[in-house]
């Protein structure tokens, strides 16, 4: 794909179900949850998988980090808190997010992050 053509790639899986990270067979102690309830930073979330592949991993405590973007007291920060902490992330030719299929905050904050949005249908 994109970074085996040299293209820096980074995925980000904003799926509570961790998809994306247990097909990358991605070992990891931060996740994108500790990026989006402030424990941590992109740097220190970021895992290499391979060259020009980075990623931000996810697992079941990700479902807990939309509870925490419930309780934010301004409805606008609940939906761009994804964008806010993702602006660190820089060095990238393509960063690809993985969503969940569901309606939810998480992939709300993931369309208004993102510049194109690509749906699958069978």
């Amino acid at each position: 794909g994109l970074a085996l053509r040299g293209r820096r790639v980074l995925g980000v899986d904003l799926d509570p179900q961790g998809s994306l990270t247990t097909s990358l067979g991605t070992e990891y102690s931060r996740s994108l949850y500790h990026l989006l309830t402030g424990q941590a930073t992109v740097a220190e979330c970021v895992v290499n998988v391979r060259d020009n592949l980075d990623l931000l991993p996810s697992g079941s405590s990700l479902a807990q980090a939309e509870g925490t973007l419930w309780r934010m007291d301004a409805p606008r920060q609940r939906r761009t808190t994804l964008a806010q902490k993702m602006q660190r992330a820089s060095g990238y030719d393509y960063i690809l997010v993985d969503c969940s299929p569901s309606i939810n905050l998480l992939n709300e904050n993931a369309m208004l992050y993102a510049r194109e949005v690509f749906v699958p249908v069978s």
